[in-house]
């Protein structure tokens, strides 16, 4: 699906470098199960998508807000769980900045609590940002949950008929 994605954007004289690997587990399924599947893989690859332009967005925004020099690590973990039973959701997202958190969201408030003192002055920016909010709030309260429920169900069905072989 994505054997890796780079893109590069020039900013004065720094180079920003956004990479995206995901990691797939492979199995053997017969066709009617992959064409089940396929459907949904189809709309990942526009949320990945789109979560790259959001990523790029940091990664310029980060470059104005702190003194940077040098290579430095930012990190995006975006998600949600789902409990099947309670069928309680919980979304989550947060950046890392060279191998330690840098802010964290709180999706009930939707506030980005600074973890690191260099970043307290993009929390009002990024919190007032209507893109943003409205692509974090679909994205962690409804897509993610939907897409993980459909998951889950297909892959019930296809061990329920006993298929995987």
């Amino acid at each position: 699906m994505f054997p890796g994605l780079a893109k590069h954007l020039q900013k004065q004289t720094a180079s920003i470098q956004y990479e995206h690997t995901l990691i797939i587990t492979t199995q053997k399924y017969d066709e009617l199960s992959m064409s089940q599947l396929k459907q949904s893989d189809q709309v990942e690859t526009k949320v990945k998508l789109n979560s790259e332009e959001i990523f790029k967005w940091t990664q310029c925004f980060i470059c104005e807000s702190v003194s940077v020099s040098g290579v430095h690590v930012l990190q995006e973990t975006g998600g949600c769980e789902w409990d099947d039973e309670t069928d309680e959701v919980k979304g989550f997202a947060q950046f890392g900045y060279d191998g330690e958190d840098f802010m964290v969201l709180d999706l009930n408030t939707f506030t980005w609590n600074a973890l690191r003192p260099e970043v307290v002055p993009a929390k009002p920016i990024l919190e007032a940002d209507p893109f943003l909010r409205g692509h974090s709030n679909r994205t962690l309260t409804n897509f993610c949950p939907d897409c993980l429920k459909t998951y889950v169900e297909d892959l019930k069905n296809i061990l329920r008929k006993g298929r995987i072989t």
